[in-house]
């Protein structure tokens, strides 16, 4: 299973922007689980691709307090996101991660 997951990990940095989606999905179903990776996710918010940033935005805040503090910041740059969606699906994560 770990090795799975690692190859899932590898996956958010893949050129296809819908494999990135894909692997960031998944890593939200694994919630707290996922938190290992993510400095993966984190690297995801920078992604060009304005449903990949989305993705990793609701996947950290379904990470929760187990996301690590190097997150807040980021999330707190994409409340100035181009797009509506990005900018609250950040407000959201960050509520979850306020205790941090």
């Amino acid at each position: 299973m770990k090795e799975m997951i690692e190859e899932l990990a590898k996956s958010v940095s893949d050129s296809n922007f819908r494999v990135r989606r894909t692997a960031l999905e998944t890593f939200e179903l694994l919630g707290p689980e996922g938190s290992a990776f993510s400095s993966n996710i984190i690297k995801a918010l920078d992604d060009p691709d304005r449903f990949v940033r989305w993705t990793a935005v609701r996947t950290l805040g379904e990470i929760g307090s187990a996301a690590p503090a190097d997150a807040l910041p980021k999330l707190k740059d994409l409340l100035q996101d181009p797009d509506g969606d990005v900018r609250k699906a950040a407000s959201i994560a960050l509520s979850k991660l306020q205790d941090k």
